[in-house]
């Protein structure tokens, strides 16, 4: 407009516009800044992000921006105000603590994205409160079972978590009540075992306060009163046992019988009554006894006297007269007694004895006889010792004579008899000294002083002997130790060995042997201390000088190889050295990396190799510099770019070889800004910001499909739009908490990609909901069961869930319900089983109120009738029993078995009732007795009515009518007595006695009469006997003083004096007794009965008194006993004394402080117990809490020490566990580490079984880590025996594969190269074509380099032109025998060819067609040595059969078939070829050499057998006569000559067939021989069966269940010869073990099956199923397959590789009981080697030799070492056996040459390693090696 000239009025509208438009815009962006910092604000907890929002929204409004432009603030506002409405929520729920609404404000708070610092308080009050309600539901749970290990459990978990007291205050007053009725029953269970009154009463009454039931009191209560009715009847025996009464004792026993009372004490008590019944038979036999004056009756009365108890006094008068009769009897016997001893003393004082007791001399003449015979004896001893103390030999002679003469015993004779064969001794001995002496001989010598010494000698006699057996045992040790030092090779011991003999005295010529050993040893010293400083000093002319000067010192290859290593490894060093420098020339790069790789690997310094590696890192750095700059360029990525730019000019790139980089960086700058927009909009997540960048993307023009940053961002923008709808949807599920809206809204949520925060609420609201359904669902299916465990599961789980109350209600109705029923049934089922009435009425009762049906009572209503019927028959039986009639205890006795009672509760019954019957049966009796009123039936009937029982009135009539009756007879008998004897006393007795039995007045008129007449002249002294008898102090007092003055004798008074003294002792005692009881106090009563004992008192008087004394030291003691426990401060100790103090009756004063101490006890043996049970579980913090307890309740220090010491000590445990454990899960273990540990956890004291591991661990480590070393060092020097034991050291320390993999490549490389190397020396040694063919074969495919195989190459040339030569030579030749002149043959046209190329093969000018001439130098002859040590002549007169017979047998016992023996000791090439089955020479159709008579001895002599020249060819004749029936012929085709051993004669030693020498000749087509049939013909089945193992699948299962079916431990004598024989086969094919197991797997499947077994078994010439020569009997499948089950070690049927393995080379064990057949002819060979008898064979080959062994050997020292010589054959075998398992070091069944040469070195260090290797190579026969 301006342009235009418009006018301002026209443009001023325009204007206005335009500035309203602009201030539009201003406002509109800065709403827009606005918005973007509300937005961009953090979110807090105040709501200042919130009101940014508002306010920016708002300003936004203002503006007029489109709402699109709000949309982003919106939404954030939106998250602000639900996130505060959350914490709104929380904080209500947080301060209402209801675990429903802290679930729903967290799923908000989730479903808001709060962070974890702001709901942290929330989760914690939600667990606070899940916690409690848990708590809560263990309390009820509890409540319920009253079980108080789960009340005590849900009391700690209350308080654990803080429940209210008052809901704990019920479970605890249960767990009170429980307690209380636990003690109780526990109190019950002790007194009722203990059956003690006072503790059953007691624990009556706590079971009553506990509040028991009846029944559980029901059985002490019955205790309780049989036990008060025992202790009744037990104080009434008791009573009647301390009066001694005979009236009350009967009684008193019978009660206790029938209470049961103590058996000990109705023991007592039946023991006083018979005491006191015994006395006064004893006082009736004593004054029988006295009267007689019999010894033997006084002693049997006094004795019986003594039993019965009676006093002193009663057997006084006896034992004087028995005294004074004793003393004379005495007398006699100790007379007789001291004649029959002969003892001088005892006759002395018999004599003496017998004197004094009056004996006659007549009866003391035979003892002073004796005691005269006696004196002679003493005086010949006394003879006899003077002569043993002078050792005079004539003396001791009449000494013995005498003693002899005088009747001594041996015994006293013995010791002269001894000390003059003593001094024979003596002098036999020292003649026997000087011969020794003499001779000097050590043994000799020994003996002799042996001898001196057991005769006696002295040592000044000894001397000289003993002098000498010391020089010569000093010569003998120096002997020995000289030898020992020789076989040991130590130069220090040998020095001491030769000093020692010097000084010992040997001569000269004994050392000079050791002499030359030392110098010999100090020349190899010095050769290693050189070689040791040349190789520390690593100088190559050193080393190679001390080299030469250590072979020349003649040491061993090993002393060698460290020098060889040094020297190889600094040869190596200078050849890297050199290929480094034309490295660093070319500066190319793989130059440079292999001579840097070799320089590293021969262990160049640093400095050498630093000029290498860096030109080698400036030109990688270079090339690295170039290939990222490519590989930017072609990336066009700008950092990239700039990036490999820099390398390129860090590295020196020319500026060329950068512009291309730079201007690639140029063109991607211009893009990169847009795509930063982009990813920065995608990292954001915002839509607005994704929006607006995608825009600006287009905008610039973008092309989709090559921008993925623009795709990306549209990805991340389609994905933030489904993200807002799926937050939302999920928002409106968690509102709605409907399962379906809620799975798929999070389904949806994870599927549009939504974090775990926003879908964590609504899965955990899914899971509520989906909870609560599944516990409706489960409490319906519970009430439904009527389970209880079922519906308590379901409320628990429905609790969890938060369903409502209302929902829970009828499941807890329903659950209470089955609860009360189950526990009906159970208290049901109990009572049953209790058969208790109360119990069972009681649960019937129960039952009822619960509901039960009449199934679940039936039961229970039948026992309790069932034994409501019992009781009723209980009670009557109770009756009868008291009643004791015979009708009613029959009738009760039916109802009880009737009601079903028990034989034992009816026992007691029946016994009642034929007790009774009985007592019926003996009242009969008796009355039956009365009507008689005979004596004897009286006695019968009272007799049986006593056994009866009857009681004292039923025969009280019966006895009384027998007392009247035997008294009056024995009345009579005493008149009849008391007359003729005379004694007033008897008299007046009898007639008393007769009156009062009612005798008529004639039958006591006599006595009367009598009685009369002497009581006149006996009233005093009859007056004294009865004061004396009624022990009356008063009334024996007079009756002594009327007899003193009636004047009767002082001999008559005096007894009545010594008992009137008696009876007033007694009087005082009884009175100080009777002092003593009234005051009652031990020290008292103890006197005062110590008095009344010292008078003799009876035990009836004491009684009380001990009694009381008892009573008293009782109390003391419990008293003594309370001090000493409240002194020791044992609760259980305190306890014991206060009960014995109260039932000791000590007063409550007493025990006053013991119960006091008894309870503070208590408190610190609770503390004590937890102590105990801590140190006993080694809890720390159970051992932690109680030491505190402890301390608190004031234990001392001393008890507390033993839980401090193991707190430490567990402590320390710990430690050491944790210590050990994080070694051992330590990867990799650190063996320091592990060492360290177990040490610590040593001195903590972990068990055995805790460090077992550890131990393992470590043992494992270690050997790990040796294994390694082992192997490392091993594989460096590439030495097979090292090898080999490493790699079993690896495995057995559990090495992988890895690790031995490599181990294994090397040592088998090693191994076929030394097989190879062995094979391919002696084939060019020995010349044979196919041996030579196969060894060549062998080392290229090991990869042997031409100039090695150059000599056997050249052999092999040779052997063929010969071999071609001498076949074609036999074409030409006429006849067999007619010989061929090569200067003839050179002149002829066509034959001048062929006598130049048999002059070039070296053949001679003139060859026969037999040629080479036949020899016995064969394989066969070397094995044939080894059986038969000397050749077998055989005679001209020997038969043709018997000649083949031996020939044939010894083949078979060699191994080898007759073709292959023929071929070897001919060396015809087409015979060796036919046998081996060659088919590799073009011989032309040339026949193979004729069979002459020097062929036949060669063929014999190979086999030890000496065949005259008659006897071959008269085998030749009876070849071609079985052939062709031709005589006299010299020599046979070999077909011809090998029929003589049979059809199968052909097969050649492997038994691969092939054809037969003899058909050369014939035309082709032609069939052959039979031999060369017979071998075509088993070569083509040996083939095509080769052929069909190779097309096998799979093994056969049925042979493979023949190999599972065996069960083989060790092999038998015959398959371990087959074992050797595969793999000697083997061996001679093959030179690995890879090979050979290839060789026999012939389908290639990695397994051995027994059919292949079996082939290779055939291809080593054992016959499978039939006969061959070579084989000792013919291998059937199961002799295969136990073979074959032998090696399958892991069961499957068949071999694999490893298995395969061990079949070749481990030791096969055969049976001890076969040792006698172990081929003891190999064994012989010993001689040769070790100085017996060689063969002629051997003593040509050992002439051969020249070398130092040969003398050695043939000085006897391997014979002496090995033990041969004995004589006994068999015992030189065992001992060649054991000294071979000696030297066999690796126990691998084979003596290798390093063996044979450390064993060798042991007995004479002269042998050097070329002595060793000429007798090893003697020694080894088939040249295997070992």
């Amino acid at each position: 407009g301006e342009s235009a000239n418009l006018p301002e009025e026209e443009l001023e509208p325009a204007r206005r516009a335009l500035a309203e438009e602009e201030r539009k815009a201003e406002r509109q962006a800065r709403a827009r800044a606005a918005l973007a910092r509300a937005t961009a604000l953090p979110s807090d907890g105040n709501g200042a992000r919130a009101d940014a929002l508002r306010a920016a929204l708002a300003e936004a409004q203002r503006a007029g921006l489109p709402r699109s432009d709000g949309d982003a603030a919106r939404s954030a506002l939106a998250e602000e105000e639900a996130k505060a409405a959350a914490r709104k929520a929380l904080q209500a729920a947080v301060a209402g603590r209801d675990a429903g609404k802290l679930r729903a404000a967290l799923g908000e708070a989730a479903a808001a994205a709060l962070g974890e610092g702001e709901t942290e308080e929330a989760r914690r009050v939600l667990a606070d409160e899940e916690h409690r309600a848990q708590a809560r539901r263990l309390l009820q749970d509890a409540l319920q079972s009253r079980d108080r290990g789960q009340l005590r459990t849900a009391i700690e978990s209350g308080e654990a978590f803080g429940l209210p007291e008052a809901e704990l205050a019920v479970a605890r007053r249960a767990l009170d009540e429980e307690e209380r009725r636990a003690a109780a029953r526990d109190s019950l269970a002790a007194a009722v075992a203990s059956k003690d009154p006072d503790l059953l009463r007691e624990a009556v009454r706590q079971g009553e306060a506990a509040g028991l039931d009846a029944s559980e009191l029901e059985e002490a209560r019955r205790l309780l009163g049989e036990a008060e009715r025992k202790s009744v009847a037990r104080d009434a025996l008791q009573d009647a046992v301390a009066a001694r009464d005979l009236a009350r004792l009967p009684r008193a026993i019978k009660e206790g019988e029938a209470v049961g009372v103590e058996p000990a004490l109705l023991a007592k008590a039946r023991k006083i009554l018979a005491d006191e019944e015994a006395k006064a038979a004893a006082r009736s036999r004593l004054a029988d006894a006295i009267r007689s004056r019999d010894p033997g009756a006084l002693r049997d009365a006094i004795q019986g006297g003594e039993g019965a108890g009676l006093s002193e006094g009663d057997l006084a008068e006896a034992r004087g007269l028995l005294a004074e009769l004793d003393a004379k009897s005495d007398a006699r016997g100790k007379l007789e007694q001291a004649v029959r001893s002969k003892d001088k003393k005892a006759l002395q004082v018999a004599i003496r004895v017998g004197e004094a007791a009056g004996l006659e001399d007549q009866e003391l003449e035979e003892a002073r006889g004796a005691l005269r015979d006696e004196d002679e004896k003493d005086r010949a001893r006394a003879a006899l010792a003077q002569a043993v103390v002078s050792k005079d030999v004539g003396q001791l002679k009449d000494a013995i004579q005498r003693g002899e003469d005088a009747g001594l015993p041996d015994e006293d004779l013995e010791a002269a008899k001894k000390a003059l064969a003593a001094e024979d001794q003596k002098a036999a001995a020292r003649r026997r000294l000087e011969e020794a002496a003499l001779i000097r001989d050590i043994e000799a010598l020994e003996v002799a002083l042996d001898d001196a010494g057991r005769a006696g000698l002295g040592a000044d006699e000894t001397e000289a002997a003993s002098r000498i057996l010391d020089e010569e045992r000093r010569k003998a040790k120096a002997r020995s130790d000289l030898r020992r030092a020789m076989t040991s090779g130590s130069q220090d011991l040998l020095e001491a060995a030769i000093k020692e003999g010097k000084e010992a005295g040997l001569k000269p010529k004994e050392l000079d042997d050791a002499s030359a050993m030392l110098k010999a040893l100090d020349k190899k010293s010095a050769a290693r201390k050189a070689l040791k400083e040349a190789a520390v000093a690593r100088d190559v002319g050193r080393l190679r000088a001390a080299l030469d000067g250590a072979k020349a010192a003649g040491l061993d290859e090993s002393e060698l190889q460290e020098a060889l290593r040094v020297l190889a490894e600094e040869e190596k060093k200078a050849a890297a050295k050199q290929k480094l420098q034309a490295a660093c020339k070319s500066r190319k790069l793989d130059e440079l990396r292999s001579a840097i790789k070799q320089g590293e690997s021969v262990g160049l310094r640093a400095k050498d190799l630093e000029a290498a590696k860096k030109a080698l890192a400036e030109e990688q750095r270079k090339a690295d510099a170039r290939a990222s700059l490519k590989k930017a360029i072609a990336s066009k990525d700008e950092k990239a770019l700039r990036s490999a730019i820099q390398a390129g000019e860090r590295a020196g790139l020319t500026k060329k070889e950068l512009d291309e980089a730079r201007a690639a960086l140029a063109d991607c700058s211009k893009r990169e800004e847009l795509r930063k927009h982009l990813r920065d909009a995608v990292t954001s997540g915002s839509p607005d910001r994704l929006r607006a960048a995608i825009a600006d993307a287009e905008a610039a023009g973008f092309a989709d499909a090559a921008e993925p940053d623009l795709e990306a961002a549209r990805a991340a923008l389609a994905e933030e739009e489904g993200k807002a709808a799926a937050r939302k949807q999920l928002q409106q599920a968690v509102q709605s908490r409907d399962i379906g809206d809620l799975r798929a809204a999070i389904t949806n949520g994870e599927q549009k990609g939504l974090t775990e925060a926003e879908l964590e609420h609504a899965r955990r609201m899914l899971q509520e909901e989906e909870d609560r359904q599944r516990a409706r669902s489960d409490l319906q299916k519970a009430a439904a069961s009527g389970d209880a465990g079922k519906l308590r599961r379901a409320i628990s789980d429905a609790e969890r869930a938060q369903l409502p109350p209302e929902e829970l209600e009828e499941a807890s109705a329903a659950l209470q319900q089955t609860e009360r029923k189950d526990a009906a049934r159970k208290e049901l089922k109990d009572a049953v089983d209790s058969k208790q009435l109360d119990r069972l009425r009681a649960a019937m009762e129960e039952g009822r109120e619960a509901g039960l049906g009449a199934d679940d009572m039936g039961d229970a209503g039948k026992a309790l009738a069932l034994e409501e019927h019992k009781a009723k028959a209980r009670r009557g039986l109770d009756e009868a029993a008291r009643k004791h009639d015979v009708g009613e205890l029959r009738a009760a006795i039916a109802e009880g078995e009737k009601a079903g009672l028990s034989k034992a509760e009816l026992a007691s019954v029946r016994e009642a009732l034929t007790a009774e019957e009985r007592r019926q049966k003996a009242r009969d009796a008796v009355a039956a007795a009365e009507s008689s009123g005979d004596i004897d039936g009286l006695r019968a009937a009272l007799k049986a009515g006593e056994q009866a029982g009857l009681c004292t009135g039923d025969l009280s009539a019966a006895r009384r009518l027998l007392g009247e009756e035997q008294r009056k007879a024995s009345a009579r008998e005493a008149l009849e007595d008391a007359v003729e004897d005379r004694d007033l006393a008897r008299l007046r007795e009898a007639i008393s006695e007769g009156e009062a039995m009612g005798l008529s007045s004639r039958d006591l008129g006599a006595a009367r009469k009598a009685l009369e007449q002497e009581e006149r002249k006996d009233d005093v002294r009859t007056r004294l006997q009865e004061a004396m008898r009624d022990s009356d102090l008063k009334g024996l007092k007079g009756a002594v003083r009327d007899g003193e003055k009636a004047g009767l004798p002082t001999s008559e008074l005096q007894p009545a004096k010594k008992i009137l003294d008696n009876l007033e002792s007694k009087a005082q005692a009884r009175a100080k007794l009777k002092e003593a009881m009234a005051n009652p106090s031990c020290a008292g009563l103890r006197e005062a009965i110590d008095d009344a004992r010292k008078v003799g008192l009876d035990a009836n008087e004491l009684q009380r008194a001990q009694s009381l004394l008892r009573g008293e030291e009782r109390k003391e003691k419990v008293r003594k006993a309370l001090n000493d426990a409240i002194s020791s401060g044992n609760a259980a100790r305190i306890r014991s004394a206060i009960g014995r103090g109260e039932s000791a009756g000590l007063d409550e004063k007493d025990l006053a402080d013991a119960r006091h101490a008894l309870k503070e006890e208590e408190v610190r043996d609770s503390a004590r117990v937890a102590l105990r049970d801590a140190i006993s579980s080694g809890d720390i913090d159970a051992l932690q809490e109680a030491i505190s307890h402890g301390i608190s309740m004031g234990l001392s220090d001393k008890e507390l020490e033993p839980a401090r010491f193991r707190l430490t000590s567990e402590k320390r445990k710990a430690d050491a566990r944790a210590g050990l454990k994080k070694a051992m899960d330590t990867e990799p273990r650190d063996t320091a580490a592990l060492r360290s540990a177990l040490e610590e956890a040593k001195h903590a004291g972990l068990s055995e079984t805790e460090l077992s591991a550890g131990r393992s661990a470590l043992r494992e480590e270690e050997r790990r880590s040796r294994a390694i070393r082992d192997l490392a060092r091993a594989m460096a020097i590439k030495d097979v025996e090292q090898l080999r034991q490493a790699l079993q050291d690896g495995e057995a320390a559990g090495l992988d594969d890895e690790a031995l993999g490599k181990a294994r490549e090397v040592l088998e490389e090693q191994e076929d190269k030394d097989a190879t190397k062995r094979r391919l020396h002696d084939a060019t040694c020995c010349g044979e074509l196919e041996v030579l063919r196969a060894a060549i074969e062998d080392a290229e495919e090991a990869g042997y380099s031409d100039q090695d195989l150059q000599d056997a190459r050249r052999a092999l040339e040779e052997a063929e032109q010969k071999t071609q030569v001498l076949q074609t030579l036999r074409l030409a030749a006429p006849r067999s025998d007619e010989t061929l002149d090569l200067t003839r043959a050179g002149g002829l046209g066509a034959a001048s060819d062929l006598t130049q190329k048999a002059k070039s093969a070296g053949l001679s000018s003139s060859l026969s067609s037999s040629m080479p001439a036949p020899t016995t130098d064969t394989r066969v002859h070397e094995k044939a040595e080894f059986v038969w040590t000397t050749n077998t002549p055989v005679g001209d007169d020997v038969p043709d059969k018997d000649i083949i017979v031996l020939l044939r047998d010894r083949l078979r016992k060699v191994h080898t078939s007759a073709a292959d023996a023929l071929a070897q000791c001919t060396r015809d090439p087409v015979l060796q070829a036919s046998v081996s089955g060659s088919s590799t020479i073009d011989h032309g159709g040339a026949p193979a050499a004729p069979v002459g008579a020097e062929a036949v001895k060669a063929f014999a002599g190979q086999l030890q057998v000496d065949l005259s020249s008659q006897a071959a060819k008269k085998l030749l004749c009876s070849a071609s006569a079985q052939t062709d029936g031709s005589d006299g012929q010299d020599s046979v085709s070999p077909d011809d000559f090998l029929s003589l051993f049979g059809p199968s004669a052909g097969a050649s030693r492997r038994g691969s067939g092939g054809g037969s020498a003899g058909d050369a000749g014939k035309p082709s087509g032609g069939s052959g021989s039979p031999t060369a049939s017979a071998a075509r013909r088993s070569k083509q089945s040996h083939d095509a069966r080769r052929r069909e193992l190779q097309q096998q699948k799979a093994p056969s299962e049925t042979m493979r269940k023949l190999v599972l079916k065996q069960r083989v431990t060790q092999l038998n004598q015959r398959e371990g010869q087959l074992i050797t024989q595969l793999r000697e086969a083997l061996f001679e094919r093959r030179s690995s073990m890879k090979k050979m197991f290839e060789s026999v797997d012939l389908n290639a499947d990695g397994i051995l099956t027994l059919e292949e077994f079996l082939h290779a078994l055939e291809g080593a010439g054992v016959a499978a199923g039939h006969e061959i020569d070579r084989a000792r009997a013919c291998v059937t499948d199961e002799d295969a397959a136990r073979i074959l089950s032998f090696f399958d070690r892991d069961g499957q049927g068949v071999l694999r590789y490893n298995e395969f393995m061990r079949l070749l080379q481990g030791t096969i064990e055969v049976p001890d009981d076969r040792a006698p057949r172990w081929e003891p002819q190999f064994a012989r060979r010993i001689n040769e080697l070790g100085g017996g008898p060689p063969s002629p064979a051997a003593r040509s080959r050992q002439q051969q030799r020249d070398s130092p062994t040969a003398g050695l050997s043939r000085s006897g020292l391997l014979r002496h070492h090995v033990g041969v010589g004995s004589g006994n054959e068999m015992e030189d075998m065992r001992s060649i056996q054991d000294a071979f398992r000696q030297w066999d070091v690796n126990g691998d069944g084979f003596i290798t040459e390093r063996e044979m040469m450390t064993v060798l070195r042991h007995l004479d260090q002269r042998f050097s390693a070329q002595d060793v290797h000429a007798m090893f190579k003697a020694a080894d026969a088939n040249r295997d090696g070992a």
